[in-house]
């Protein structure tokens, strides 16, 4: 099965000793179809495939007051974002999420035993 990506997301932080100092974050929606180089072709996806309707306006309407939204947001997540962003983790069956470390890694515990550290998708 091939996973078809229509965006990204680029996070960089700052940390000071043990504490976050700031995160950047740029996100990149490819909206309408573009000539696309060979090496992504078979992976990459525009929203305007899946329906006719998109617009880069409509993405940006729909988008930027989300953004805002979380900029206005407190620093930590809260219970119930936790909750959202854990069940939609990287993970594979038999992976138990045991919880985010410091530095934003997600625990799981792998159906060993053992914990694993996840930086990058399983």
């Amino acid at each position: 099965m091939s996973v078809l990506q229509c965006g990204g997301v680029l996070c960089e932080a700052r940390w000071s000793a043990d504490f976050l100092g700031w995160v950047a974050l740029g996100v990149g929606l490819n909206v309408l179809r573009a000539p696309l180089d060979e090496s992504v072709r078979r992976t990459a996806i525009a929203l305007g495939d899946a329906s006719a309707s998109v617009s880069r306006l409509g993405v940006l309407e729909a988008l930027v007051p989300r953004l805002l939204d979380l900029e206005r947001a407190s620093g930590e997540l809260q219970p119930v974002e936790q909750a959202r962003f854990l069940a939609a983790a990287w993970s594979v069956p038999g992976d138990d999420i045991a919880g985010i470390a410091p530095d934003g890694a997600l625990l799981l515990r792998r159906a060993d035993g053992a914990l694993d550290r996840r930086t990058d998708p399983a």
